[in-house]
């Protein structure tokens, strides 16, 4: 019972972290926070994650799957229409926009924010080069001339809406 409540008490950490450090950035969100948010002790947290760092790492690595299958769901491959799969992850970003919940790319930030942790920026990068492969293969299949180049300019289509919050 007492092995339950450990990997509870961590994916509580981790479900905290992962929302406070979205909602409200990396820099603004202390461990003591994640803590309360989670119903931790300070001890209890740092028992499932040492340092700061380690909890963001862990929360990227946790995020990875997550984040590719939301961009799944915006475009709705299964959905039979006329529209491109790239159009409809354009209106569902757009709607996140709208929602007043869009806080940015949770990766990018993280970079940004631990620019000299190189496993938080491999974790940016792995991110990014999964979603571009993605993108490769949706485009491919829905008869791109090109599906490399236009898988890379809409990834950087989507950087650019992630870096700047407008479509």
């Amino acid at each position: 019972m007492a092995r339950i409540a450990r990997l509870d008490g961590r994916q509580q950490a981790l479900d905290a972290a992962t929302r406070l450090f979205y909602e409200q950035g990396h820099e603004s969100v202390s461990v003591e926070t994640v803590a309360q948010a989670a119903g931790l002790t300070k001890k209890a947290l740092y028992y499932h994650f040492p340092t700061k760092t380690d909890l963001v790492i862990a929360t990227l690595e946790a995020a990875q799957g997550p984040v590719l299958a939301q961009l799944c769901r915006m475009a709705r491959l299964d959905a039979p229409s006329d529209t491109h799969p790239f159009d409809r992850i354009l209106q569902g970003m757009h709607k996140w926009l709208k929602s007043g919940r869009f806080r940015g790319c949770m990766f990018l930030r993280a970079a940004k924010s631990y620019p000299d942790v190189p496993e938080v920026v491999a974790h940016a990068a792995q991110q990014k080069a999964a979603t571009l492969a993605w993108l490769e293969t949706v485009a491919r299949d829905h008869g791109a001339a090109n599906p490399r180049k236009l898988a890379l300019e809409f990834r950087l289509l989507l950087d650019a809406i992630f870096a700047t919050g407008h479509l």
